[in-house]
């Protein structure tokens, strides 16, 4: 159980890299991210998840392989070996992978994603 919670590879059965969360001002975390298209993801651990078209992000910060999205209502999660909580890992307008906050980890795509977001002020 320990190991688990020191690697995310030993939990998700993917490679990952520690990776520390850079927090955003206040003021810009009032901007919804809306998704503009439905995207079905393949895992790396084989599972699949679905990002729905209309689903909404807000900014939750940045670490060094892009910025980092949470959804605005709810909990998003990746299966592997045990389902964790997760956040979306953008840069340059493509999904590369996950940030896990449990593990303070990024989870890299293999195969990444292009991803467009509208956006709301709240």
């Amino acid at each position: 159980m320990v190991v688990c919670a020191l690697s995310l590879g030993a939990c998700l059965a993917v490679d990952s890299i520690a990776s520390t969360m850079r927090p955003v001002p206040e003021a810009r975390t009032k901007t919804v991210f809306v998704l503009t298209e439905t995207h079905d993801i393949t895992l790396d651990t084989g599972y699949h998840r679905s990002l729905v078209r209309g689903s909404q992000w807000v900014l939750a910060g940045e670490i060094d392989e892009g910025t980092v999205y949470k959804p605005a209502h709810g909990v998003f999660t990746l299966e592997g070996a045990d389902v964790v909580e997760a956040y979306l890992v953008v840069s340059n307008n493509r999904l590369v992978g996950f940030y896990v906050p449990k593990v303070k980890g990024f989870s890299p795509l293999d195969h990444q994603v292009s991803i467009t977001f509208s956006t709301e002020n709240h």
